[in-house]
C-alpha cells in the first residue's frame, strides 16, 4: 500500500444533501476529479455518482450514510490552520504542533482556551481554527487517502485532543466520523439546520480520553 503521508489526495470528504436542499437528511460524500475513483468508491461503499456543475471536471459520490469508519495514518494526518478573516478574503496559517505541544496546550488551557477563541473570532478580532484530516476510508482502503476539512469548533477541539494522544502513541488510529444535525426554529417559524462532522475514537486510544472526543 502506498505511503499515506506522501501520496496525492484522491478526493475531498464532505457533508452533502441528496437533492441539494438543507431539509434533506445529510450524507457523507466525496468530491473527486477522477471518474474511475468515483466509480470504484461507489462500488465499494454504495451510493451514487453525480456531476458537479459548478466544478468543471469534478464528480461527487453520495455515500448514502451518515457514519464512516476511517483510519488516520502518519504524522501528517492532522493539519491545523488559523483562519483570519480580512475583508472579503481570508489568510491561513498552517502549523504542525508536536505531540508534546498539543498535550501541553490541552492540559494548560483546556476548553476555556477554545471559548476565548470563539468570542474573539465572532467579534472579528481573532482567527478561527480550521482542521484537515488525511484518512483512509474503511472498505475502500486501496483507493488512497482522502481529506476532510472542517471549521466546526466542536470538531476542531476533539481533533486537538486526538492529535496529541495519537502522536504520543505513534500508532494508526481508527476513528468513526459521523454527522451531527441540529435543527432550530426561528421566531418567524423558519427551520434552520446546522450540520457538522463528529469524531469518536475507536481502538487503540485509551478509555480515559473518550469523553473529550465525543463532546
Amino acid at each position: 500500500m502506498p505511503n499515506a503521508e506522501t501520496e496525492p489526495i484522491a478526493g475531498e470528504l464532505h457533508i452533502a444533501y441528496q437533492r441539494g436542499w438543507s431539509t434533506d437528511e445529510p450524507t457523507w460524500a466525496v468530491l473527486t476529479h477522477d471518474e474511475a475513483t468515483a466509480a470504484e468508491l461507489a462500488a465499494h461503499l454504495g451510493g451514487r455518482v453525480r456531476e458537479v456543475p459548478v466544478r468543471a471536471g469534478a464528480v461527487e459520490v453520495l455515500l448514502d450514510r451518515d457514519a464512516l469508519k476511517a483510519t488516520l495514518c502518519g504524522s501528517t494526518s492532522v493539519v491545523n490552520r488559523s483562519v483570519q478573516r480580512q475583508g472579503p478574503g481570508a489568510s491561513r496559517t498552517d502549523h504542525a504542533a508536536s505531540a508534546a505541544a498539543a498535550r501541553s496546550t490541552v492540559a494548560k488551557f483546556g476548553r476555556r482556551r477554545t471559548c476565548d477563541q470563539m468570542v474573539e473570532a465572532r467579534a472579528g478580532v481573532g482567527p478561527r481554527p480550521e482542521v484537515s484530516l488525511r484518512i483512509r476510508i474503511a472498505g475502500a482502503d486501496d483507493l488512497g487517502a482522502f481529506r476532510l476539512t472542517s471549521t466546526s469548533w466542536e470538531f476542531v477541539e476533539s481533533v486537538r485532543v486526538l492529535a496529541a494522544e495519537a502522536s504520543s502513541a505513534g500508532e494508526r488510529v481508527t476513528v468513526m466520523l459521523s454527522i451531527h444535525t441540529n435543527r432550530m426554529t426561528t421566531r418567524s417559524g423558519m427551520t434552520v439546520v446546522f450540520v457538522h462532522p463528529r469524531l469518536s475514537a475507536l481502538e487503540p486510544l485509551a478509555e480515559s480520553i473518550r469523553w473529550s472526543l465525543a463532546a
